[in-house]
């Protein structure tokens, strides 16, 4: 595997670590018995610019980003299927980072109803400015959003009509962006790759070390 900045041609090249299961044999051999449990990275300049890993990448676990994430691809989940195999659902992209909810409700014999926001959902968002509802009239009829309030909207319209509703609100502190530049600053990779090779690498190099004692210690 590589990891190539994509600002320069300098390519750091990612190598399988292997643990040793038998003393001799090298990896690669017909008698090899190894098994592979991470990566080390070789490559003696840096450079700034973003890290591009080919030809991908797996992660088997939680993958936790604490800045933007982008993708110039699509965004999915891979949902399974009782007849259909595996399908991709795609993400629903929008100008403005939203949050939304939906539920359903009827109106009184007054023609109204109160529909409240889920008070997780309402401190995820910001309500206090103003935000969007939809509603789908399930019967003859009318409706309309007669208020919207930061915890709460009122729907009016013909009594007793059932409906269902949708709600799409800005999320909270992300208010201001829209369609912002895709242009980032470039990250450092040696401060990336620093920090990958100082804790990860020496941590599978003290493991073959362990298991490699452990090895000679039993023949």
């Amino acid at each position: 595997m590589d990891i190539k900045c994509a600002d320069t041609k300098t390519v750091i090249n990612i190598y399988p670590t292997y643990m040793k299961l038998s003393a001799y044999p090298e990896p690669g051999s017909s008698s090899a018995k190894y098994a592979q449990i991470g990566l080390y990275s070789t490559g003696s300049s840096y450079d700034t610019g973003h890290v591009e890993i080919k030809p991908r990448l797996d992660v088997k676990g939680p993958l936790k980003v604490s800045g933007t994430f982008t993708a110039s691809g699509t965004k999915s989940r891979i949902v399974k299927t009782e007849n259909y195999s595996r399908r991709l659902q795609y993400c629903y992209e929008m100008a403005t980072p939203m949050f939304g909810d939906l539920g359903e409700g009827v109106t009184d014999e007054n023609g109204e109803c109160c529909v409240s926001l889920d008070d997780v959902f309402a401190e995820t968002v910001a309500t206090g400015i103003e935000y969007q509802v939809f509603l789908q009239k399930e019967g003859p009829g009318d409706i309309w959003v007669g208020e919207k309030c930061p915890s709460y909207f009122i729907v009016r319209g013909t009594e007793n009509l059932k409906f269902a509703w949708e709600i799409k609100a800005k999320q909270k502190d992300f208010e201001c962006m829209r369609l912002e530049n895709a242009d980032f600053e470039e990250e450092n990779v040696e401060a990336i790759l620093g920090v990958y090779e100082k804790e990860y690498v020496a941590e599978v190099a003290q493991i073959i070390e362990e298991q490699e004692g452990l090895f000679y210690e039993t023949t």
